[in-house]
């Protein structure tokens, strides 16, 4: 149950539950901003409309209200137009029974203009930083002005290549900063590879195991 403390009350608020009918999925109009993505070294592109799209699944109407506060979605949307060109959706979900919140940016592989790098020691995930600290950003942006729970929302980024998708998801120190990403990966079906200890963040992902590598080949077309 979603309960609200309002500030300075020692008395809770009303318990506010979630209506059986906030289980579908409810998509919002977009926040649309521009980006300027370089098309080669030296020369800009024009202007790219980022469009975010909000969508909502297992949260009342008051809770989507949170997420859609106009000064917060401007600036998410701003942030991510650094790395992506639009439309993309941020899924917000929360699951009742498990209670458990995601926050998971769905872009296809082709929108992404920051590109991980292959090193010496496996993928480097730095580019991806405006990405998630944009999010994280505005996750705890959410979760300061209207509800603190909402900072424990889980954080994920889905890129879909085809037929081919995975699922990174930002932890670290809690809350993650968008900085580093659990080395699990999830891919497609549910499938999940870790190369290292699940606690641990890396901004770095090995690719010593071949059920990574081949996953991440499909996804990101390595």
């Amino acid at each position: 149950m979603w309960g609200i403390l309002a500030c300075g009350s020692s008395a809770p608020a009303p318990d506010v539950r979630v209506e059986p009918t906030a289980a579908r999925v409810v998509r919002t109009a977009p926040v649309t901003v521009q980006s300027a993505q370089p098309t080669e070294v030296g020369l800009d592109a024009p202007p790219q409309e980022l469009q975010l799209y909000l969508e909502f699944t297992g949260l009342s109407a008051l809770h989507q209200g949170f997420f859609q506060d106009a000064n917060m979605t401007a600036a998410l949307s701003a942030g991510l137009a650094e790395c992506l060109q639009g439309p993309v959706v941020l899924a917000v979900n929360y699951d009742t029974p498990t209670r458990v919140g995601f926050l998971e940016l769905q872009v296809d592989r082709v929108q992404m203009g920051c590109e991980p790098t292959r090193g010496e020691d496996g993928l480097m995930l730095s580019p991806w930083a405006p990405i998630g600290q944009s999010l994280a950003l505005y996750r705890d942006a959410v979760a300061g002005r209207y509800d603190l729970r909402m900072g424990s929302f889980r954080t994920l980024l889905r890129i879909s290549r085809q037929a081919d998708t995975c699922i990174f998801e930002m932890t670290g120190q809690y809350p993650p900063d968008g900085s580093t990403w659990s080395p699990c990966v999830r891919f497609d079906a549910g499938a999940s590879s870790c190369v290292v200890e699940r606690s641990v963040g890396v901004d770095t992902l090995p690719l010593t195991e071949e059920p990574v590598r081949r996953g991440l080949e499909g996804c990101l077309g390595l």
